[in-house]
């Protein structure tokens, strides 16, 4: 029984990268979540106990602060407010503000603090687009409609955690200032210090809130850390998302290699079997073994991943998360590794094994395993069905991005995918014959191989073409949507630069225009719209044409003069709906009008109008548009820029774009280097089936070498065949993947009413088909050496 069911090394390597995997993201998760609760930590510095309040967003009046005062062991009260407010300028960005605690979070830029009421230090976001000026008066609208003004006196970088909305600019400025500008009483929060013990002290300042209101909010400051830590997790989410979406795929992708490696087992230990069941095993314990030995190999693998993944944990994070110091650490990294680990294992052994405990005693008087009519039979049902779901799948892919529901899309990749696994044997036998037509007698030669074990073919080909497929779908979607995203961002501010100005914006140009950096500077008339289309209705930023305008716009499309009347905008789904002229009605208060749509491709994001028609319009501002020199780095320009006396803030898109590709290539790096270790997976399953039919075939090399082959043409012989199915599931692959990928892009980027600009890398495909054929030949060589080295009158003997 033993001999029949032996550990197999490559299900034992699949389930140890699967597992390595699963600790790895353990390892990064507790990482992210000792980072973010830091952060929070920085926000009540010194603080013992935190108080906070409702969620209806009522504030903590000064008489609760006042009694916490006299709570014996409070050794410090500490009232804080922060906000979201709105500059009350063109660009109209949304400000964070926030009362002056401590400055020990602030590393100074430009100027200095705030030192009254009126001042302001203004925190910026890294590779934001939008800046503001030192010196500059802004004016802010608070949270019940108020405008205030202050001036920044100063402008810093804040480590995570020092402002509350560390995704939005913030102004730094005085307790009352910061209420003044919010247009709100009392505060936002209280920093309790305390002395002896701070449980007791929670209590007793719960009771005085409880007292007053029943909604106040007492934690600890380690309560208030874990509650807390969510709100610094930008982008977090997002990548822990992707990683555990991931790690499912490297999971299936070791499922499939394992269940794989034991259906071959299985074909291989046929005769075994049955004269263990003639000597009296019974099914049961057949069955039983097999699942062992299934516990046995996810357990092994499960170890070494479980060290592996937190071995490479340990290098990339720098040490150990803080969490790591309890026990239940590791006891719960354990357990989510051997879940990881053994469960796939005994479940691609459970059919397999079923069908060992099938074999009869007969078995063992055959020579060879031909099939039945009925096993023959329900191999046909099995390979329509598969056909059928490829159809289908692929048909409700193309049918979700074309309707922009990505569950639809979803549900197709599944459905096609599942199809592809039951028609595997035909389908990859079928398409690596078609590729070694294309080769020459060597490759069909190779071909015939493939078909006279279409099985076994099928299920080492199949865990390579799920990587490939996932992984073109990943490139295509990064592409696609780098191509997308760049296209909004550059046509919603199509210039280089935009400038506010606080003084006349003609004298504002006149000046910048003097600027080396500068290629043109003009000021540009607009008002933002409520548009309304056939079907559906958005915001829409119209501006004026004149000649200046053309200057400093970053397309290369040509811009005419439109006539009264008529629009100029981009190609989007609501300007290109239908046959016949688009039409759009433009409203304000007091203002309602239809336009005749003209579309232009390149066209800036916003709509162009005739002067005459802008001017009919209410709340109509300019500012300064300007196109930097062709060498010119942005950021350098609008340092330059910014250096111009009548500048009150900037914005780049250019800076946006550059920190959108740079988000989007960080998500896709990320997942690139998972999808390879699937990858990875799939060849080592490759490897472990060609080893497989190298056992099986002992046999017919043995003859070959009898015959007069080289060993060198035995080599090449397996390599060929491995070659051609590596090629079929590189193709198939490609093939599934763009079909994947277009239809999950339109349905993403196309129910946010976006221009889907399709981008296929072709380059980067060619490289991982590349890439793919090299790792295949590789994890074949190998085997075909030991096929090469089989001693001719072993294998006649045998």
């Amino acid at each position: 029984m033993r001999k029949t069911s032996r550990l197999s090394p490559a299900a034992t390597i699949a389930v140890l990268f699967a597992t390595a995997l699963v600790s790895f993201a353990f390892f990064l998760q507790a990482s992210v979540k000792d980072h973010l609760e830091r952060a929070v930590r920085v926000s009540v510095p010194d603080a013992s106990v935190v108080v906070t309040g409702d969620s209806s967003g009522a504030t903590i009046p000064a008489s609760l602060a006042h009694r916490i005062r006299s709570v014996p062991g409070v050794t410090g009260v500490k009232e804080q407010v922060f906000g979201v407010g709105v500059a009350d300028d063109e660009l109209g960005a949304a400000v964070g503000v926030q009362s002056l605690i401590d400055a020990t979070g602030y590393d100074l830029v430009d100027g200095r603090l705030p030192a009254g009421d009126n001042e302001a230090l203004l925190v910026m976001v890294p590779d934001l687009p939008t800046r503001y000026v030192t010196g500059a008066e802004i004016a802010v609208e608070g949270q019940k409609g108020n405008v205030e003004k202050i001036t920044i006196v100063g402008t810093a970088t804040a480590e995570l955690g020092a402002t509350e909305t560390p995704d939005l600019p913030t102004l730094i400025c005085s307790f009352p200032a910061a209420q003044r500008l919010l247009g709100i009483e009392g505060s936002s929060r209280l920093l309790v210090s305390a002395d002896g013990d701070s449980t007791t002290v929670r209590a007793e300042i719960n009771d005085a809130a409880t007292a007053q209101r029943d909604s106040w909010a007492v934690q600890s400051v380690d309560e208030y850390a874990a509650a807390n830590a969510s709100k610094f997790a930008t982008g977090a989410r997002t990548v822990m998302l992707v990683l555990g979406l991931l790690t499912g795929v490297s999971i299936l992708a070791a499922l499939v290699v394992v269940g794989n490696t034991y259906k071959l087992q299985l074909a291989r230990s046929t005769r075994e079997i049955a004269l263990l069941r003639c000597i009296g095993a019974l099914r049961r314990q057949v069955f039983v073994r097999t699942v062992i030995n299934a516990v046995f190999v996810g357990a092994l693998g499960a170890t070494g991943g479980i060290a592996l993944g937190a071995a490479i944990g340990v290098v990339v994070l720098g040490g150990v998360p803080t969490a790591a110091a309890h026990p239940g650490f590791w006891g719960r990294l354990f357990a989510l590794g051997l879940a990881a680990g053994v469960l796939p294992s005994v479940l691609a052994a459970v059919r397999p094994a079923r069908r060992a405990a099938k074999i009869a005693p007969i078995e063992a008087l055959r020579q060879a395993d031909p099939d039945s009519a009925r096993t023959q039979r329900s191999r046909r049902v099995h390979v329509a069905i598969g056909l059928g779901l490829i159809v289908i799948g692929i048909a409700a892919a193309i049918a979700g991005g074309v309707s922009k529901s990505l569950y639809l899309v979803i549900l197709g990749v599944v459905i096609a995918c599942g199809g592809l696994v039951l028609a595997a044997a035909p389908v990859f036998t079928w398409v690596a014959g078609v590729l070694g037509a294309l080769g020459g007698s060597r490759t069909k030669n190779a071909d015939e191989q493939l078909k006279r074990n279409p099985a076994r073919s099928g299920a080492t080909a199949v865990a390579v073409w799920l990587g490939t497929t996932l992984l073109t779908t990943l490139l295509i979607g990064g592409a696609t949507a780098q191509s997308t995203l760049t296209e909004a961002v550059d046509g919603s501010t199509p210039t280089d630069v935009f400038v506010t100005p606080d003084d006349d914006p003609k004298r504002l140009a006149d000046r910048i225009n003097r600027l080396s950096d500068v290629t043109a500077a003009t000021p540009v008339a607009g008002v933002m719209l409520d548009a309304e289309f056939a079907t559906n209705s958005n915001p829409l930023n119209v501006v004026g044409w004149t000649p200046e305008f053309l200057n400093v716009l970053t397309t290369e499309s040509h811009i005419p003069e439109p006539d009264p009347g008529t629009i100029i905008l981009p190609p989007t789904p609501d300007t290109t709906r239908g046959e016949g002229p688009v039409m759009v009605t433009l409203k304000q208060d007091g203002y309602e009008r239809t336009f005749t749509v003209m579309v232009i491709d390149g066209a800036p994001m916003l709509g162009i109008m005739n002067r005459a028609d802008l001017n009919e319009l209410a709340g109509v501002s300019q500012d300064v548009w300007v196109a930097l020199a062709p060498d010119v780095d942005t950021l350098n320009g609008m340092d330059t820029v910014a250096g111009i006396p009548g500048v009150a803030a900037l914005s780049s898109p250019a800076l946006q774009r550059q920190q959108l590709n740079k988000e989007i290539g960080g998500y896709i790096n990320i997942a690139i280097a998972f999808i390879a270790v699937a990858l990875l997976i799939s060849v080592v399953g490759l490897s472990n089936a060609v080893a497989l039919s190298v056992t099986e075939r002992t046999r017919e090399f043995g003859l070959l070498r009898a015959l007069g082959a080289l060993r060198r043409q035995l080599v090449e012989m397996i390599l060929t065949e491995t070659l051609l199915l590596a090629g079929a599931a590189g193709v198939l692959g490609v093939g599934f993947g763009i079909v994947f990928g277009v239809s999950a892009s339109h349905a993403l980027l196309g129910g946010e009413q976006l221009h889907v600009l399709i981008d296929i890398p072709w380059l980067a495909l060619t490289v991982v088909l590349a890439g793919l054929m090299v790792a295949c030949v590789l994890a074949a060589l190998l085997p075909a050496r030991r096929a090469a080295h089989i001693p001719p009158v072993a294998a006649l003997g045998k």
